[in-house]
């Protein structure tokens, strides 16, 4: 994920080369041909946890190879993400760990504030992203992000489609649509009875 906003740039979970999980996964399209260029133009970079579909090693290893300062943020877990950093041989020198909930200012019109997951805290985290009022919110691969306290008035959300890894739709409860489908489906079970013929006699 690449954000412009303003005249500051994040990207979030760089994997523009190499395989991921064992070379099990692999670029679906091929990425644009300066994604370099654009990734060491980046003002921050944020690393959601250390799953190699996020955490792109062969990415990161080309990245230091231009640009071994650009900042990079990720969350205080109790698995750290960059755990395996020394045995990669990737020369980044800007690696900064931050605590969850807490905003990080980047200017005066943008900041972001890095959360975990209420199911893996261990390891998984989220980024609310906040620039002139307006808020983003990515959920990355979190199964429950922040324990299910999400920010108010988020102005756009990225998820994934499968929560946690799994093969079902990531859903989030709250707020008027689950209101108005519930009424939707109390209305629906008082009329529709298809064994009902009326009332009895």
């Amino acid at each position: 994920m690449d954000l412009k906003l303003g005249d500051k740039r994040m990207v979030f979970d760089p994997w523009l080369t190499g395989p991921a999980f064992a070379r099990g996964w692999w670029l679906l399209h091929e990425p644009p041909s300066d994604w370099l260029e654009r990734l060491c133009q980046a003002d921050l970079i944020y690393i959601s946890h250390m799953h190699s579909d996020h955490l792109s090693y062969p990415t990161l290893k080309k990245l230091a190879g231009r640009r071994p300062d650009i900042p990079i943020y990720v969350g205080k877990t109790e698995r750290p993400v960059f755990w395996n950093l020394n045995q990669s041989g990737v020369q980044l020198t800007n690696i900064n760990v931050v605590p969850f909930g807490i905003w990080q200012q980047v200017d005066k019109n943008l900041r972001f504030m890095i959360l975990m997951d209420g199911v893996h805290p261990e390891m998984d985290t989220c980024i609310i992203v906040e620039y002139k009022g307006h808020k983003i919110l990515n959920t990355v691969d979190c199964t429950r992000p922040n324990g299910g306290r999400l920010p108010m008035k988020v102005d756009l959300m990225m998820s994934d489609f499968a929560g946690g890894a799994s093969g079902f739709p990531m859903t989030f409860s709250g707020g008027k649509f689950t209101d108005v489908h519930r009424g939707r489906r109390r209305s629906s079970s008082l009329t529709q009875c298809p064994t009902c013929s009326g009332p009895p006699a």
